[in-house]
């Protein structure tokens, strides 16, 4: 491919990406949520994280998973990570099948509806979120279990 291609390819990615969101306090409560490492997905995903290559696309998302990585466990191959970022709060995804391992973002969702009592604070091609806890959790359960994401998917074991 040439180069030319592979960085228009890598902005465009880039600027899909940067569709994410943030919040202003953390949507889900610190008593919802173990330690990455602590489930089986979690395990699986830091033991293959060296398969996943490292560029403009991944590397946020690579940067958020280690041991110190706090996660909600929704069935065992589907879990929420939830990461302080420099603009606040963000969320990910991490699923997987028989043989792919797939880190997703958020991608942005036109028809979200929210309460009256959350505000947003557009920066850039970021969406933040203010508002109380509760409120921001049920966006964060919006976006994550029902919303658009992108994913880069990973082999981590032969396809039969």
């Amino acid at each position: 491919m040439k180069p030319f291609y592979k960085i228009t390819i890598s902005i465009f990615l880039l600027s899909i990406l940067s569709g994410c969101y943030t919040f202003d306090k953390p949507p889900y409560k610190s008593s919802e949520l173990i330690p990455l490492k602590d489930s089986k997905l979690g395990e699986l995903i830091l033991e293959n994280i060296h398969l996943v290559p490292t560029n403009d696309f991944t590397r946020g998302m690579k940067q958020g998973l280690n041991d110190q990585t706090m996660a909600k466990e929704i069935t065992s191959d589907f879990i929420i990570t939830q990461n302080q970022g420099l603009q606040g709060w963000e969320l990910g995804v991490i699923t997987k099948n028989s043989h792919h391992l797939m880190l997703c973002a958020l991608f942005e969702n036109e028809n979200l509806q929210l309460p009256s009592t959350v505000t947003t604070n557009k920066s850039g091609d970021s969406i933040g979120f203010s508002g109380n806890q509760e409120d921001l959790k049920n966006i964060a359960d919006l976006l994550t279990l029902s919303g658009p994401k992108i994913c880069i998917a990973v082999p981590y074991a032969e396809v039969k």
